[in-house]
């Protein structure tokens, strides 16, 4: 699902990080930290986002950037998400695949606009409606 190596356009990853309530600042940002070092050595373009209920926007981030400031703390709904995506991308930006991370605790997934790849922690029973799901085991800590 990702852009290929060898592809010279290989548009933007989207990453979203739920951060609603039942997701901890940590949680959120051990995803957000797995994804960005995938994509940093597949040499991939990434935008990433955070949301509960809204979804706060997207912010290009590249290779030595600060970490991103990430919003959220509410309910959990994906349909604002996929609205705010899809808007990104009329604005012409390049999306070839949404990379989510949630733990699933949702009451809407909201739809598909692009190839979906949900990063599923915490919750390893949820099976999204749509998209290829991976699981993101918890950080043990000693």
């Amino acid at each position: 699902m990702l852009p290929s190596l060898n592809d010279d356009a290989t548009g933007l990853v989207a990453v979203t990080i739920d951060l609603s309530g039942s997701i901890s600042q940590d949680q959120g940002e051990q995803a957000l930290a797995e994804a960005l070092s995938v994509c940093q050595s597949l040499n991939l373009r990434l935008v990433v986002g955070s949301c509960d209920t809204q979804h706060y926007g997207f912010d290009e981030y590249q290779v030595g950037d600060p970490f991103p400031t990430l919003k959220g703390g509410g309910g959990t709904d994906f349909d604002h998400a996929s609205e705010v995506l899809e808007d990104f991308i009329s604005e012409g930006n390049d999306v070839r695949v949404h990379l989510f991370i949630t733990d699933g605790d949702t009451i809407s997934w909201g739809r598909e606009v692009v190839p979906t790849i949900w990063g599923i922690h915490s919750n390893f029973a949820i099976q999204p409606p749509f998209g290829h799901r991976v699981d993101i085991p918890q950080e043990v800590t000693a």
